[in-house]
């Protein structure tokens, strides 16, 4: 586990900072060096580790990710796994291309399904859908008989 801990970011570039200092490079006084701006690995060595990173990277930047929408999350997705593929964080573990092929299906399905719209249910009515509204739990019973409608245990239900 701290084998995985320890390569899950390789030795890739933490892109925020190293955009932010070249902004404020003179190159003059200073030299901003890419490999000042790279985590110092090793780089994932086995199929897990190298899943983890994937699945690190996906799921931060998919925070970030502005009207999430199906085509939006495979394109994201594939930018970032291309991305750590074309810096060669892969390269010491034993993940194919066909992995990284069903690894990115899986994050695009997981993804989806979690930043997929619910449709808004309007409240449910009496006589199939009329617009009086059902009255609540408390005010259907009777008033000598409230303590009855408490669910099988009535660990869920406030106190009358």
């Amino acid at each position: 586990m701290t084998d995985i801990i320890q390569q899950h970011h390789g030795t890739s570039l933490t892109s925020f900072f190293y955009t932010k200092a070249k902004g404020k490079e003179d190159p003059l006084l200073h030299v901003i060096e890419e490999k000042d701006f790279r985590y110092p690995g090793p780089k994932p060595q086995t199929k897990e580790a190298g899943i983890i990173m994937l699945a690190d990277a996906v799921e931060a930047a998919s925070r970030v990710l502005e009207d999430p929408t199906p085509k939006r999350i495979e394109n994201h997705v594939q930018r970032i796994i291309e991305g750590i593929f074309l810096d060669g964080q892969l390269d010491d573990c034993e993940l194919t291309l066909k992995d990284l092929h069903a690894i990115q299906k899986s994050f695009i399905t997981i993804l989806i399904g979690i930043f997929h719209h619910r449709i808004e249910y309007p409240e449910r009515t009496q006589n199939g859908g009329s617009d009086k509204k059902l009255p609540r739990t408390d005010e259907a019973q009777p008033k000598g008989d409230r303590r009855g409608n408490r669910g099988i245990t009535g660990l869920f239900k406030a106190s009358q």
